[in-house]
């Protein structure tokens, strides 16, 4: 992941997953749950539970990318600094110190 073009992409992509996956989870709870009606949403439910087993799914994948995002933005700014920390002494230009104690 040292090529940031690589890494935004990556990101971008998982920032459209988000907003399709959440957008179809929006969508179905709108239809689905009637405000102030629980006796209507469970009715809405049990009619379709396929639509909202997927939400739940979409929901969960959802959270994925959001965790898989994270991921990315850290192994952006984390996967330059391991190679520094690994150096040996002598070739440490940022001060670690690489010895064991």
């Amino acid at each position: 992941m040292n090529n940031p073009q690589k890494t935004a992409r990556l990101a971008g992509f998982f920032y459209l997953l988000v907003v399709i996956f959440g957008g179809f989870t929006v969508a179905l709870r709108a239809n689905l749950i009637v405000p102030e009606n629980a006796a209507a949403t469970a009715s809405n439910i049990l009619a379709s539970q396929g639509l909202f087993r997927l939400g739940i799914v979409s929901d969960l994948v959802m959270m994925a990318c959001y965790l898989m995002l994270a991921f990315t933005r850290e192994l952006c700014w984390l996967m330059p600094l391991i190679p520094m920390s690994l150096k040996s002494k002598k070739n440490n230009s940022q001060g670690f110190n690489t010895e064991a104690r």
